[in-house]
């Protein structure tokens, strides 16, 4: 759509050039739509995912997941589940790449914000939305 200027576009792209090695060397299962509308909690059974997204040969990484939690609680206000995501990655990850888990997760959560725009025009928390987005575009 029109909602990014030439220089939040680059930043993105340069962005996900960036991370495209260590998520090369991080490709594992996900879920593929790990989000807090997917997940079920039951005091007998715990927590209970639901609506897999599971494409043979499409890319996947536990980070992605990770980031759509993070998309997901920042979009419900949930701040403590968001700093969660951030320590989950990095109690999941070799000492060697942590310094970059900050930066990945940030642009694999844009990513999330980006793609839902379209999808989200007409409600109201649109404009807040499209912020928090241009928001983290900055933050790459």
């Amino acid at each position: 759509q029109g909602y990014f200027s030439d220089n939040e576009k680059s930043k993105i792209l340069d962005a996900l050039n960036k991370i495209r090695p260590f998520m090369d060397l991080h490709s594992t299962f996900m879920h593929g739509d790990f989000s807090i509308e997917n997940m079920i909690f039951n005091q007998g059974s715990g927590l209970v995912l639901i609506d897999p997204i599971y494409i043979k040969n499409l890319y996947s990484s536990i980070y992605l997941d990770i980031a759509k939690l993070s998309h997901s609680a920042r979009k419900h206000g949930n701040v403590k589940l968001v700093n969660f995501c951030y320590s989950i990655m990095k109690n999941y990850t070799d000492e060697r790449d942590k310094h970059l888990l900050d930066f990945v997760l940030t642009v694999l959560e844009v990513t999330q914000w980006i793609r839902i725009l379209k999808y989200h025009r007409d409600d109201p928390n649109f404009d807040e939305y499209l912020r928090i987005t241009k928001t983290l575009i900055e933050e790459c």
